[in-house]
């Protein structure tokens, strides 16, 4: 979902023949604030999300819905998280193998269940066990 949010702005941008530079001035223009050139690479990557109040500048400077460009963004949002979303430095797993098995145990008991309920389980997992520490 990332993918598909940080593609459809780089897709605007390139329909309207616009350099990162040229998108990022136009914004400033909009919002009062000016942003680095890593900003929008990391929007347009997908490893980092706008502000909500870019995200409305961005629709309305690259004649994007808002709605579909603010349904993108929120799916991005509910599955990685406000805070969670560049690549995390992974020194230790974040998930143990045991945490994945009740995973697993859970979904063989109450059937296929979609990705996100899958990540929640184990987020909920993991808040549990550093309670507990």
């Amino acid at each position: 979902a990332s993918v598909a949010f940080g593609a459809m702005l780089k897709k605007a941008r390139n329909q309207h023949r616009l350099t990162g530079s040229q998108l990022l001035e136009e914004l400033a223009k909009v919002t009062g604030r000016t942003m680095a050139k890593t900003a929008l690479s990391g929007w347009e990557t997908g490893n980092q999300l706008p502000r909500r109040s870019s995200v409305y500048a961005l629709g309305q400077i690259l004649q994007i819905e808002p709605d579909y460009l603010e349904a993108a963004y929120d799916a991005v949002a509910k599955e990685r998280g406000p805070y969670r979303l560049g690549p995390l430095p992974q020194k230790e797993p974040l998930v143990e193998a045991k945490d994945v098995r009740m995973v697993a145990d859970t979904i063989e008991a109450i059937g296929p269940l979609p990705v996100v309920t899958v990540v929640e389980l184990l987020r909920v997992r993991l808040e549990n066990k550093s309670k507990a520490i």
